[in-house]
């Protein structure tokens, strides 16, 4: 896959794209201003990067530019919506979905590294994510989610309501199973295709056998 290609191509994901930029114009892209990037883009790829393609770069570089994931709930949102459907909130907040949620967590920690685990995620943003996974019906979120904070006493409500009935608990804990475990299918089809597009644009100073090795696993 050639980069122009897969710029306008609705199935683009934020890391392969923005790799390749890192690779071609620096670190210093993450500060470009929005009409900077789009004609730089436009100029060396000749093409026009469509809109939602264009929203899921500006994410990577807003992610990197500062520690707002972290720390604002509008900021989280907004990356969030942009990593995982090429869409950004306007005048009016898009709720992410719980998928939303958990992809863009994946990628943003993918991109910053090692410095994600550092910045944790401040009490309004781990709330924002405990309510979406409870009206998603999801009380013991994946492992990547662990962090999200339910409405105190939400979670001890639902336990206790099915504490006494043996069929009751099994079948919560089965739906519980069923939904972790959707979500981690997902999950996984999403980054196989992710790493195997920066496979393919072949970008210089990759991996590749250790991106072969990711996608091996992932297949």
């Amino acid at each position: 896959m050639v980069a122009k290609d897969l710029f306008v191509s609705k199935n683009a994901y934020a890391t392969p794209m923005f790799t390749w930029m890192l690779n071609k114009y620096g670190t210093e892209i993450i500060q470009w201003d929005p009409a900077t990037l789009e004609l730089q883009l436009r100029e060396d790829l000749g093409v026009t990067v469509p809109g939602y393609n264009l929203d899921k770069i500006h994410a990577a570089c807003s992610l990197l530019a500062s520690n707002l994931f972290h720390v604002s709930l509008e900021t989280f949102n907004n990356i969030c919506l942009a990593f995982s459907r090429g869409l950004v909130s306007g005048d009016y907040m898009i709720p992410a979905s719980a998928f939303d949620i958990l992809w863009g967590v994946t990628e943003a920690k993918i991109l910053e590294g090692g410095d994600f685990d550092k910045e944790g995620f401040s009490h309004n943003i781990a709330l924002y994510a405990g309510v979406v996974m409870d009206q998603a019906g999801i009380y013991e979120p994946v492992k990547t989610l662990s962090w999200a904070e339910y409405q105190r006493g939400r979670k001890e409500a639902v336990y206790a309501a099915i504490a006494d009935d043996p069929l009751d608990y099994e079948v919560y804990q089965s739906r519980q199973t069923d939904k972790r475990d959707q979500l981690n299918e997902d999950l996984q089809s999403k980054m196989l295709e992710m790493f195997t597009q920066i496979k393919e644009l072949q970008i210089p100073g990759a991996n590749t056998q250790y991106l072969e090795q990711v996608i091996a696993k992932l297949s």
